[in-house]
């Protein structure tokens, strides 16, 4: 099953949702976890993203031209949502033991990802979000310029621009640890 054969099918609403689900799950659940850090918050946003594009495709009777970019749409809205609904409040050390013990799980999601990906994100904390934000798309979750492009609703010469710009800023950053270490 491959990303074309998504474009390709000519089925019911119900067998191109299934079919996007396949495709696209895994690759979501890591940008959300990579957004939240928290396994069983990045559960919850995944299956509600699901949850809601089922609901506006069949209870509204909507069609979606591009479901991957509606998908992360409905997702990074849901991200915004959550840090706006969390609540900063100090913590005990016995919480902080705990939400580490429950966390743990997580780490096999990390581990698994290629070394690479770990370095890249470990310097994309360095970047301003615009620039982390596209890069970890086009790096991370492989998305397409145009991909970016319909999802952060700018234009795909921007898109190109934020990237090339964002590249030059964490080439930088990697010049310079390399000569401080």
């Amino acid at each position: 099953m491959d990303k074309d054969s998504y474009a390709k099918t000519n089925g019911s609403v119900e067998e191109k949702f299934s079919l996007a689900y396949s495709l696209y799950a895994d690759k979501i659940k890591r940008h959300v976890l990579y957004r939240v850090n928290s396994g069983d918050i990045a559960e919850d946003i995944l299956q509600d993203a699901f949850l809601k594009t089922w609901q506006y495709l069949i209870i509204d009777k909507k069609e979606i031209v591009d479901l991957k970019s509606f998908i992360f749409t409905v997702v990074n809205n849901m991200i915004i949502d959550f840090y706006r609904q969390k609540n900063k409040k100090t913590i005990s050390f016995e919480e902080m033991d705990n939400r580490a013990a429950v966390s743990m799980p997580e780490w096999d999601i990390i581990i698994s990802q290629r070394a690479g990906n770990a370095i890249l994100r470990k310097y994309l904390t360095n970047l301003d979000s615009k620039y982390k934000k596209i890069l970890s798309y086009h790096f991370l979750e492989n998305l397409s310029i145009a991909e970016i492009s319909k999802l952060t609703g700018k234009s795909p010469n921007n898109i190109s621009v934020i990237k090339h710009r964002g590249l030059k800023m964490l080439k930088k950053i990697i010049d310079f640890q390399a000569v401080t270490t």
